[in-house]
């Protein structure tokens, strides 16, 4: 799954496809209403294990709270809470690389 980086996102967001193959949306989690570009949008905030597979080293397995929402008409975007602050990572933009690595 391709993912849009956004640091200065409060949470991370997956797009409901993704969200549905995981069995999120079941609303367990912690209600949410979040406000983006695109408008607000209720939603939940959910813990889920995230695998980030490296084109070279290691890859990395840990725990990661995303905001989820039946109605969200957008992408999957990786931000800063809960995800972002719990690895870390570089990013080379003349390449388009994303490097990451345990805290």
């Amino acid at each position: 799954m391709l993912a849009q980086l956004d640091t200065a996102a409060e949470w991370s967001i997956l797009n409901t496809e993704t969200a549905e193959a995981l069995s999120l949306l079941n609303g367990q989690g912690e209600p949410v209403e979040y406000s983006t570009r695109l408008g607000k949008f209720p939603g939940y905030l959910e813990r889920t294990g995230i695998d980030l597979i490296a084109d070279d080293g290691q890859c990395l397995r840990f725990e990661a709270t995303v905001w989820v929402s039946r109605e969200w008409p957008g992408g999957t975007f990786l931000g800063f809470g809960g995800f972002l602050e719990r690895i870390r990572f570089a990013i080379d933009p003349s390449d388009n690389f994303f490097y990451f690595g345990q805290p």
